[in-house]
């Protein structure tokens, strides 16, 4: 029997949109996901803070409601309740422990799996350029992201403006106070989305083994937060000047910083400069797309 030799080569026929291409790489991944019971049970309960939430919002602007509670003597209750840049950002702040848990999960073994079936080879071979892999990638882990901050606070803010009372603060001077709101509640969404995305990936490009990748970003975001905080306490005492700058090999004080700066919250005497925080996170994000892009190559390489 002819025994033939199995080349691989890059695809040279007709193209698909380059749209279709990437996206096709996130869509069979949240298939995968939607196939698993516990991760469709932990999205749905990273909505029951928005139900909360929307909750308050009714009950700020519902009558009978506030009547009601007014006969249990419980008026000055929605009295407490705020609907201001603090009440958008720790919703998105809140919702950075499903975040990570997500990252976690899913995201240790998008590219690790890749590479333990020596999968990359087929991808090279397929009419898909090694960035737009990296972006499929990318996207299956922003856009869940992304629904789980940015679309979830954006429906509050929305959702916000469009029940109003007529008379009420929000209603009133809303362009003058309340509009520019979206804008730090899309930014930040971004920043903590992309961060996180391009950090797991990143470490999922290193080793065949999901679980090693995902224990080896949870224990960086730790160890680097632990670190920035003795970094800051012990150059403080030296009387260094900015000593607060050291923070920002955290990615967590990272993303901190930058959603204070965004909400025009006041700052800590502990904080980061805002052009040391941004500086940071684009090394962050350079270092990681140089990373996964030179992994890349190295395992089509191999394998090729």
């Amino acid at each position: 029997m002819a025994v033939y030799e199995l080349h691989y080569q890059t695809y040279e026929g007709p193209r698909r949109g380059a749209v279709s291409r990437w996206f096709a790489i996130a869509r069979y991944a949240w298939m995968g996901l939607l196939g698993r019971r516990a991760m469709v049970q932990l999205f749905t309960l990273s909505w029951f803070q928005f139900v909360i939430r929307l909750t308050l919002l009714y009950l700020l602007v519902n009558k009978s409601m506030l009547a009601l509670l007014e006969s249990f003597g419980l008026g000055g209750l929605p009295k407490l309740i705020t609907i201001d840049t603090f009440f958008f950002k720790t919703m998105i702040d809140w919702q950075l422990p499903f975040c990570f848990l997500f990252v976690f999960i899913l995201g240790s073994g998008l590219i690790s799996q890749d590479l333990s079936h020596n999968a990359l080879v087929l991808f090279a071979a397929k009419p898909i350029s090694r960035w737009e892999y990296i972006l499929g990638k990318f996207a299956t882990l922003f856009l869940l992201l992304m629904s789980l901050t940015w679309v979830q606070t954006a429906l509050l803010f929305f959702i916000q403006w469009g029940i109003s009372p007529a008379g009420s603060e929000w209603a009133t001077n809303f362009w003058s106070n309340y509009a520019w709101l979206i804008i730090p509640i899309t930014l930040y969404s971004v920043v903590i989305s992309a961060t996180l995305s391009l950090m797991i990936l990143t470490f999922s490009s290193l080793t065949r083994n999901g679980r090693y990748a995902g224990v080896a970003f949870a224990a960086t975001i730790i160890g680097l937060s632990i670190m920035a905080e003795v970094l800051h306490e012990e150059v403080g005492r030296m009387g260094v000047i900015q000593s607060s700058d050291w923070r920002a090999i955290s990615p967590m004080a990272i993303g901190h910083e930058i959603g204070d700066w965004l909400f025009n919250m006041t700052p800590g005497a502990h904080s980061i400069r805002p052009g040391v925080a941004w500086m940071a996170l684009a090394a962050i994000w350079a270092a990681c797309a140089t990373i996964l892009k030179v992994r890349l190559n190295q395992s089509a390489s191999k394998g090729a």
